[in-house]
């Protein structure tokens, strides 16, 4: 069985928005609040987006991987101070 795709939730009403396109896996968010990467056990896909300024959700990559990646770890950046 493949990945169950993700949907988007708004987080005023907590009504389903939609699909998030074609994203599947879990959903884990980088320590500032600006990146998505997801990530599923079960697909070739790694997906990272962006979240800009306005709240809106933009993809950035979408990278074709081995399968098997279940989780995944934010490294903090050595050139930020």
């Amino acid at each position: 069985a493949s990945a169950a795709r993700q949907l988007l939730v708004d987080s005023v009403t907590d009504s389903v928005v939609g699909p998030n396109g074609d994203v599947t896996g879990t959903p884990h968010t980088s320590p500032d609040g600006r990146f998505i990467v997801s990530a599923a056990a079960d697909s070739p896909w790694l997906h990272v987006q962006e979240i800009t300024v306005r709240g809106e959700i933009q993809t950035l990559y979408d990278l074709q991987i081995n399968p098997g990646i279940s989780d995944l770890a934010f490294q903090r950046s050595f050139t930020e101070s």
